[in-house]
């Protein structure tokens, strides 16, 4: 009888790490989509040729970064809205089961969401900011071609 409870207890456990697991799995990967997503539209779209052209690969990643962003500053919010948790709850068992979970633990959940959008938001100023550096550094390099 307790060797069959030890094993309940480790399954149990075992089972617990595996939802921890899948909730952040399910972070990292919508967070990955959407820098993904908005990076090659940004990147290989013919409307924004001419732009790509100009800022280079800094306008992909500034406007992944924004997109994740986005998302995340949406996402934070999401443990605070009742109706939506109660309907994650009365949904079907899978969802309710990996969703519901991940809304239970709200601090986690926020944490998480809080470093996506401590890193996306350094990327966009990153991504923001290459380019004026690049276009000073060529801009004196110009200059001190022209001296000569």
């Amino acid at each position: 009888m307790a060797k069959q409870m030890k094993v309940r207890k480790s399954l149990h456990r075992t089972l617990g790490r595996l939802r921890n697991f899948l909730g952040s799995a399910i972070i990292s990967g919508t967070v990955v989509a959407v820098f993904l997503s908005s990076y090659f539209k940004y990147r290989y779209s013919p409307q924004y040729y001419y732009l790509h052209a100009i800022l280079g690969d800094s306008l992909c990643w500034s406007r992944g970064a924004a997109s994740v962003l986005h998302v995340s500053c949406c996402l934070v919010l999401l443990p605070m809205c009742r109706n939506v948790l109660a309907l994650i709850r009365n949904s079907s068992k899978v969802v309710n089961g990996v969703f519901g979970r991940l809304m239970d633990r709200n601090i986690w959940f926020h944490k998480a969401c809080a470093l996506v959008i401590i890193i996306s938001a350094g990327t966009l100023c990153d991504g923001h900011f290459i380019p004026h550096f690049w276009t000073q550094f060529n801009y004196r390099l110009l200059q001190r071609y022209q001296k000569r």
